[in-house]
Parts: structure tokens; C-alpha cells; sequence
């Protein structure tokens, strides 16, 4: 009686043993296949289609790629090639990268990272500066450059300064600022380098006069002065915590003059025009307590008739006081929400307007107490020009056109339902003169002072962030590696991740020479990864701690292996349970939780597998649809993927995970992307092209897909005696397209080499068990199964084999 014995393919591949070691369902071959969740079955995995039709740039490699998800806006996908990074609105698998601006001249980095935080997106491609994208596709530089000290030293010019002040040395640097009101963003430089001095002798006839030096930041709107003093000498020169600022110019202007100020006070409008609003008259007085409102997005009202006159000297600046209040805003749950903004504007002709939507415009709900009754705020200060290079005293004085526009800005979800209420509105005037003396209770200079082994010492608080490579967020602060210090693991301020004080750094002096490659909170723990080690940062010294100690803040996972690069990491969660970190290790494969590491796959002859040297570029995956974790790497100079399996079905019994590929895919980067709530997972390729992967069965790349899958080496019969296979089913699914499926024995007596013996097809247009009708006399056979790919191929879904054996040594009869 003929036995039937079956043979499963659900075993994954496996070449770290030998073939005749195997048990059933291993194999040896896998190439182009992959399990899906839930399913015994071994299928041919699909090709990709073309997101782009037309090349980015310069048409190379796309080296990095990221998906950029925003809490009120559409999705973006960034993509690095050449020294440029491209952006794409992301609403469906096709679209180009023409509509939104690109960033250009960024460097030419060979990976990108990304940071979301406070609805920002921070890019990281290890070389130029960080890039932040925002939701409507704008971006900026990462910080701000210090500003060094003064090329020209300060200059007594004639004016008035303060009695109370009085006379001596008087110490000023300045900063240089980025204000973008609309999309939340306020910026400040550090200053580096030694305050200058002047010596204000005669406080009745002297003012100072501040000239800024040479642009550190080409995209700064505004910049600062500060000043602390007066000192009976020159030296020594005050701490940078004893300087306040006392000005605040225009990135146009050239000079600020530091002196007494003339000031016309408040008045209050006479006339307006609106659209949108309602009961604009009240804001014409300051004694009704009741406003103007409005609750449409973009509602714009120009108030002007301020009837200024007598207005004298050389104008300085403006303050707005405004009183009012909200009603009836829901908050958005995510924190950092910018929604709703007064966006302000002067005008002094009803048609120009400063700063053009620029710089003045403060989040609404962010002003103590809006929200529970009227409140008054002061915008500007009496060297704030509002944009604009210089004021005419004509400009004012009887000029019934200036005056002030405001705009309610919805800009983001959740400011729909709010209503804004100005009760009144003050504009105030500053110039020359000598009414109003110096004012040295301005903003302090900022700074962070942290105690070290005893030694307490200042530091400026907002140096920019390194040019890094990974990162992530820890407890509201940014976490970035240097590549300019590879040791170095450097941290912003708290909440305010455009600023990375001097002292806030963990250098990982290893044993060996070792550098910083990825960065990944993992729950409550920071996983930084070494080449070839792995620590567990469990917080970072501030400066509140009563003593900024470095040395305990860390502490080791692992000594003996590292993670390979920036891209060969990613989170997952197996099953829905805990928080996981898989990795690329230079011996393979793993995992961690923060605590201890594991093992992920033991079944592939890791250092024939890849090319140890190319594994810093590897890409780790995350693919939760499929629960696959897809690691794209290098060999022979050729790029591949493995696919690792972390469905139930699909791990061995030691809890690692299954494994097949390589895959046919020349992936230079990939990320994980969402349409609608579902996993896309997209690959950056040669030729400037980003792709859609696991769509159809189409290359769509060049070449084919040709699916390969080879048993283990079996011996029914035992080692010392052969046996004789009259035929062989394959079960297998329908599919489509309609794919035809070669069978192949491979045949061994005794330790003969192998024999490859003629093959047989059948098409799976319809599911069952294809019968194979052989007759072969051998001790070991493989089978191997395989579909082409020529023209795209089709599919295939096979279950297992089952061999018709019977007898011992018994001739071939048919063939």
C-alpha cells in the first residue's frame, strides 16, 4: 500500500544548519515569498507600483524617506535624493513632488530620520543643518545660529539716558530672532563670545547707539539687544544672567539707539472696516465692557482715525494694547496646537501692511485667563517697528489712514466653535526724546546655570541643535546623536527642542571606539545604541537637579553587540503586548524592551546572508498589517530584503521569528505610511522614484519577481537506504492573476552529488491538490517549486507537499 507522506512549507528559511537536519516545513529556499498572518501557506510576495511617474531632482538614489502625519493637515512624505529634500502631499498611492517647495541645498546625507513633536516635523539626515517641516509644507532650519559679539563696538551718539541709571560702563550683545506667529514658532539665538562696552558719561546729552553685525541667520525677522550695567569699570564683565533686553528691531535696521523715549500714549479708534465682524463700534470705547466679535475663520477688521498728532523726534516703536476674551473653545487633544491666532498688521495707508501676517500674532488660548473673561495684553515694545524699516512722522501725525488690521485665524481643527471679543484696542507711540527713561526690567537674557562638582556656571540657553542623524523625544526634550562628536548623545531644554544649552550632553566614552547610531524611547526608558553596545538612558540631567551628574544617568543593556545604523531599528509591538525595539545587530536580529535583549531569528548564516560592511545602510521596517518586520540591506553590492515573520502562527517554539527572502527589491529607504487608518509601506529606489509596495504583482522597478521555495533535504527511507516516489500533490489556492508553478525534485544517492531532474508545472487557476505523476528511486530528495515572474508573473499560494512513497530500492518506472 502506497504511504502518503506529507511535507509542510511553513517552516521559513533556514541556512544556518544543514539541509538534511531540518524539520519538516523548513526550507532552504525562499526567495521572493512571505507568510501572511493567520495562514500555513507560503505565497509569492507582490511587487510595487510607481508613486511618482516623474523622477525627483537629479534622478538618484532616494536615500531617505519619511511619512510626515500632522494633527490638522494632510499627510506629507519626504523624500532625500541628491542634497535635496522633496515633499509630497500623501491622499493616495500616486503623487508628485512639484507642488510643495522643496528643501534644497540640505547636504547630502545618506539616511533621514524624523521627529514629530508639537505637530512639527524634525528631519535629521546627519549632514547641513535639521530641517522642521510644518503641515501646510513650509519649513525652517532647526534652531538658530549664535550671534557673536559685536563687530562694531556700541557708539555714544547724542540723546538722553537715564538718571536713575545714571552714569558708568554699560554692557550690550545682541540676538537675533525668528518669528513665525502662524505656524507657532518663536526662535532666539544664543550669543557667543565677550559683551561690548561703552562708558555713558553725561546722562543729559548721551544715548547709545547699537549696530547689529553681519546676519548669523539668514531666515532671523527681528533681532534683540541686551544690556546690563552700569559698572564702575569696564572689568569685570557682568554675568549673562544679568543682562535684560532693551530692544527689539526690525531685521532691516542696522542700528537700535538705547535712550530716554518719548511716548504718546494710548488712543483709541474712531472708524473702521470690517468683514466678518460684529459691533465693531465698541472697540471705540474703553468704558462699555462689551466688543467687537467674530467666530469665522479669517473675519478681517481694519481700525484706523486714531487722530495722532504732535508726534516728535525719530519713531521707535508701537505697543497695542488690546483687552478680550474667548468663549466657547474646545480645546484639540494634542498639545503644542497653535489655534485659534489675532493676527495683527499696522498700516499707515490702508493698503501696506506690517508685518504682512509675519510676526504679531498670538495664540489666543495661550493668554492667561482669555478663556474665563477680558484680559489686556501689550503687543510690541518701544523699539518694535512692526516690519518696517523706519516710520515718518507724517505717517501719524493727522493721518486718518493708519491704524491696525486684525484677522481671527482658525488655522487649525478644533478653533471652529470659539468666539473672539476685543473690547477695546490702544495704540501707543514711541520716539526720541527724554520722557522715559532706559528700561532695564525687560526680558532677561537666557540662560541655564548648572552646578558641577561644587562649580556653579552659566551657560546660554538657546545653542543650537547638533547636525544629527537619529533621534527621538524623552520626557519633552530632544534627544539627538552629533555626528560632528559621534560619542555624544546631546538634549534640548524641556519643551523647548529648538534649544540645546551647552552642558546638556551624555558622552558614551566606552571602552572602545564606539559611536552613537540610533536613539528610540521605548516606553518610559531611551534606548541609545552604540556600534556595539546598548544603553538604557533612564533620565537626563537638568539643570533643577542639585547637581548635574552625568555618570548616572545611564546604564547598560548590552556589551557585546550594538545596532548597525540610524534606519536598522523600529518599534513593534507583537500581539498588542509591550513595546518592543527590534534591531540590526552585526551578528542579526533582535530585540529589546529597554531591559534585556533577545534573539529574534537563529536561523540564517547571518555573515553569507549580508555584507557585513554595508550594514550601517540597513533599513529595519515595521510592516503591522502583515505583522513583518522588513529589513532591506546590501549584498554583493545588490539590495535585498528579508522578511521576518511575528504572527503567532509564524514563530518556532523558542519564540523567534520566521524568515524568508531575499526579496528582489532595491530599496535605498522605506518607511511606514497610512491612508485612511491602513499600512502602506513605501521604499525610496535608484532613478529618484518612491514606490508602493505589496500592490499587484508588477516589478514596476525593472526585472521580475521570480518566486523560488526549496524543502529541506529529506530522507523517508532513512540515511542508509533509498526509497521510490511514484507521485506528488501540491496543494495549492486559486489565484489571480493565474500563475504556473514549476516543480522540481532534486534527487542524492547515498553521498553522490545531487541530481536536478526534469520538471513538471501545473497552473493554479483552480485550487486542490495538483497531482505530479514521477517515479524516482533516490536516498535524499528537495523539491523545489517556483514561478518565473516573466511579464509580472502571477500569483501563488501553496500549503504543502504530499509524496507518494513506497518500497525500498525499487527500479524508476516512469519519469
Amino acid at each position: 500500500m502506497p504511504e502518503l507522506t506529507p511535507e509542510p512549507l511553513d517552516g521559513g528559511l533556514v541556512t544556518a544548519r544543514d539541509p538534511a537536519t531540518l524539520t519538516p516545513g523548513e526550507l532552504t529556499l525562499a526567495n521572493n515569498a512571505y507568510y501572511l498572518p493567520n495562514d500555513s501557506a507560503i505565497h509569492k510576495v507582490k511587487g510595487r507600483t510607481k508613486y511618482n511617474t516623474v523622477a525627483l531632482g537629479s534622478a538618484g538614489n532616494v536615500k531617505g524617506l519619511r511619512y510626515l502625519e500632522f494633527d490638522d493637515a494632510t499627510a506629507i512624505v519626504a523624500a532625500h535624493e541628491a542634497s535635496s529634500i522633496r515633499l509630497s502631499t500623501f491622499a493616495a498611492e500616486t503623487g508628485d513632488f512639484s507642488t510643495l517647495t522643496p528643501i534644497s541645498s540640505v547636504g547630502s546625507g545618506q539616511s533621514m530620520d524624523s521627529i514629530q513633536y508639537a505637530n512639527k516635523h524634525y528631519l535629521l539626515i546627519g549632514a547641513g543643518q535639521n530641517q522642521v517641516v510644518k503641515g501646510d509644507g513650509t519649513f525652517r532650519n532647526h534652531g538658530m545660529v549664535p550671534v557673536p559679539e559685536l563687530t562694531t563696538p556700541p557708539a555714544i551718539s547724542a540723546g538722553a539716558w537715564s538718571t536713575q541709571l545714571g552714569t558708568g560702563f554699560f554692557h550690550f550683545f545682541t540676538t537675533e530672532v525668528f518669528i513665525d506667529a502662524l505656524n507657532g514658532d518663536e526662535l532666539e539665538s544664543a550669543f557667543t563670545g565677550t559683551p561690548q562696552s561703552v562708558n555713558v558719561t553725561a546722562v543729559a546729552s548721551q544715548q547709545v547707539t547699537v549696530t547689529r553685525s553681519t546676519l548669523s541667520n539668514p531666515n532671523a525677522t527681528q533681532w534683540r539687544v541686551y544690556m546690563a550695567g552700569p559698572t564702575v569699570t569696564e572689568t569685570p564683565i557682568p554675568l549673562l544672567s544679568d543682562f535684560h533686553q532693551v530692544a527689539e528691531q526690525d531685521i532691516s535696521n542696522t542700528t537700535a539707539l538705547i535712550g530716554n523715549q518719548a511716548l504718546v500714549a494710548g488712543r483709541l479708534p474712531t472708524a473702521n472696516g470690517a468683514t466678518g465682524w460684529t459691533n465693531t463700534s465698541n472697540v471705540f470705547s474703553n468704558t462699555d465692557n462689551a466688543g467687537m466679535t467674530t467666530s469665522t475663520n479669517l473675519a478681517s477688521v481694519l481700525l484706523n482715525t486714531f487722530g495722532f498728532s504732535g508726534v516728535s523726534g525719530t519713531i521707535t516703536g508701537f505697543e497695542v494694547a488690546i483687552r478680550l476674551k474667548m468663549t466657547g473653545f474646545t480645546p484639540k487633544f494634542f498639545l503644542g496646537s497653535n489655534s485659534p491666532l489675532l493676527i495683527m498688521d499696522l498700516t499707515y495707508n490702508g493698503t501696506n501692511f506690517f508685518p504682512g501676517n509675519n510676526t504679531t500674532a498670538p495664540v489666543i488660548r495661550q493668554i492667561q485667563g482669555v478663556t474665563s473673561g477680558y484680559v489686556t495684553v501689550i503687543i510690541g515694545d518701544p523699539h518694535n517697528l512692526w516690519g518696517r524699516s523706519s516710520w515718518a512722522l507724517a505717517d501719524l501725525n493727522a493721518n486718518a489712514s493708519f491704524g491696525i488690521r486684525f484677522k481671527y485665524g482658525q488655522e487649525y481643527v478644533g478653533a471652529s466653535n470659539a468666539t473672539l471679543d476685543v473690547d477695546w484696542v490702544k495704540i501707543a507711540v514711541h520716539s526720541t526724546g527724554s520722557t522715559r527713561p532706559v528700561n532695564l526690567e525687560g526680558k532677561a537674557f537666557r540662560v541655564v546655570t548648572v552646578a558641577e562638582a561644587g562649580i556653579v556656571t552659566v551657560y546660554p540657553a538657546d545653542m543650537p541643535p547638533p547636525t544629527a542623524s537619529t533621534g527621538d523625544i524623552f520626557e519633552g526634550q530632544l534627544l539627538l546623536n552629533d555626528v560632528q562628536d559621534p560619542s555624544m548623545l546631546r538634549a534640548s531644554l524641556p519643551d523647548e527642542v529648538d534649544s540645546f544649552p551647552g552642558p546638556y550632553f551624555v558622552n558614551f566614552e566606552t571602552k572602545e571606539r564606539d559611536e552613537v547610531t540610533l536613539i528610540r524611547r521605548v516606553g518610559n526608558k531611551t534606548v541609545v545604541a552604540l556600534s556595539h553596545q546598548l544603553y538604557r538612558l533612564n533620565y537626563f540631567p537638568r539643570e533643577t537637579d542639585a547637581e548635574f551628574d552625568r555618570g548616572r544617568c545611564f546604564e547598560a543593556i548590552s556589551e557585546s553587540h550594538g545596532i548597525v545604523g540610524p534606519m536598522a531599528g523600529t518599534l513593534f509591538s507583537p500581539d498588542g503586548g509591550p513595546l518592543l525595539l527590534g534591531y540590526v545587530a552585526h551578528e542579526g536580529l533582535h530585540a529589546t524592551d529597554a531591559f534585556q535583549t533577545k534573539v529574534l531569528n537563529k536561523d540564517l548564516d547571518w555573515r553569507t546572508t549580508v555584507t557585513a560592511s554595508s550594514l550601517k545602510a540597513s533599513i529595519l521596517v515595521n510592516f503591522p498589517i502583515l505583522e513583518q518586520l522588513w529589513l532591506y540591506y546590501t549584498v554583493s553590492g545588490v539590495n535585498k530584503a528579508l522578511v521576518y515573520h511575528y504572527n503567532t502562527q509564524h514563530r518556532k517554539e523558542d519564540g523567534s521569528f520566521k524568515a524568508t527572502g531575499p526579496i528582489d527589491v532595491a530599496a535605498f529607504s522605506a518607511c511606514l505610511a497610512r491612508l485612511s487608518g491602513a499600512d502602506v509601506l513605501l521604499t525610496g529606489q535608484s532613478g529618484g522614484f518612491v514606490y508602493v509596495e505589496d500592490r499587484g504583482y508588477d516589478h514596476n522597478a525593472g526585472g521580475t519577481i521570480p518566486f523560488a521555495v526549496q524543502t529541506r533535504e529529506m530522507y523517508p527511507g532513512g540515511f542508509a537506504d533509498q526509497i521510490t516516489m511514484n507521485s506528488m500533490y501540491v496543494r495549492h489556492r486559486a489565484d489571480s492573476p493565474v500563475g504556473t508553478v514549476t516543480v522540481t525534485p532534486i534527487t542524492r544517492t547515498d553521498s553522490a552529488a545531487q541530481v536536478t531532474r526534469a520538471a513538471k508545472t501545473f497552473a493554479n487557476t483552480n485550487g486542490g491538490a495538483a497531482m505530479i505523476a514521477w517515479s524516482h528511486i533516490f536516498g535524499s530528495l528537495q523539491v523545489q517549486l517556483s514561478e518565473p515572474g516573466t511579464n509580472g508573473g502571477g500569483a501563488v499560494r501553496l500549503t504543502a507537499l504530499a509524496m507518494e512513497l513506497t518500497g525500498h530500492g525499487l527500479p524508476e518506472s516512469r519519469t
